[in-house]
């Protein structure tokens, strides 16, 4: 079976190298590393065609900053049996494609596989476990997604089946992985590998200075999708509406003064509809767009 790795980059020309020789490091052999540029200006171009390496399909675009774009450009290309997303700052365990393939082949029926991971600096890796399972299952883990014990890293894999009954990212959205994962793992049944077999990098580069609203205005978006079809419940939709709301409530507010707020009103943190009343009273959080919010107040 072939895998086909997809990887979006842009002005990654000092890091990428990495990312790309932990692909080339696989023990299994059989994958075509699709990686997508988005308009970088530095010499990321020099960098991959110095591989030489017909393996790897560098596809450089016009930048368009999006990265559902980017993903679905990627995804288009795929000709693999098996696909999967790897970020150009993240680094392979050489076993990845191997455990993972092997895993499929065992469990015929499983259509997608998520697996553990771990973080690192530039001082190495100071945790080897994100998700602190200590042996693999399986199971619906949309529900776990949804209340974070899951995040759509660059973890999972998924066949060519799945692609082509959920469709691509829905480029509406900037992100939209979050969206995909969540719509996959509504259909689908996963198999989690309790080993780490991808390191994420943590540096200022990835982590964003500033909080931004966005996601989460993406997440609602999600929300209401699972719920018209029917793939949640109604008190797990406005459980995390509610949460959805005070995160954007905190965000807009700042961080200081939200927590003043929930230490004087003694606020849980599962926030009821009156809760979110009175934190926009509270804060005058009138930043929200009202239509965020008119079904609830």
């Amino acid at each position: 079976m072939k895998f086909s790795i997809i990887t979006i980059t842009y002005n990654r020309a000092q890091i990428i190298g990495e990312t790309i020789e932990s692909v080339r490091n696989q023990s299994y052999k059989n994958y075509e590393h699709i990686v997508i540029d988005d308009g970088s200006n530095d010499n990321t171009k020099e960098v991959i065609e110095n591989y030489k390496d017909p393996k790897i399909i560098y596809h450089k675009i016009k930048k368009v900053g999006k990265l559902s774009v980017l993903r679905n450009t990627g995804l288009k290309k795929a000709t693999g049996d098996l696909i999967t997303f790897l970020d150009s700052d993240d680094i392979l365990y050489p076993n990845k494609l191997e455990h993972t393939l092997k895993v499929f082949l065992e469990h015929k029926h499983i259509e997608i596989i998520v697996h553990n991971l771990a973080l690192f600096n530039e001082h190495g890796i100071y945790k080897d476990k994100v998700y602190q399972y200590n042996k693999d299952f399986q199971k619906n883990i949309l529900i776990d997604l949804l209340y974070n014990k899951f995040q759509p890293y660059s973890s999972y894999t998924f066949t060519q089946n799945v692609l082509k009954n959920i469709g691509v990212l829905d480029e509406s959205l900037s992100d939209g992985q979050h969206d995909f994962f969540a719509r996959i793992v509504s259909d689908y049944e996963a198999y989690f590998i309790h080993n780490s077999l991808i390191k994420l990098r943590k540096h200022i580069g990835n982590m964003s200075l500033k909080e931004s609203e966005e996601p989460f205005i993406e997440y609602l978006k999600t929300l209401q999708h699972l719920y018209e079809s029917k793939k949640i419940s109604r008190g797990h939709y406005l459980n995390r509406k509610s949460y959805i709301y005070s995160e954007m409530a905190r965000i807009n507010a700042g961080n200081d003064q939200f927590k003043t707020f929930l230490k004087k009103s003694n606020a849980h943190i599962k926030l009821n509809i009156e809760g979110i009343k009175i934190i926009l009273k509270n804060v005058k959080l009138y930043v929200l767009r009202k239509s965020y919010i008119n079904f609830y107040l």
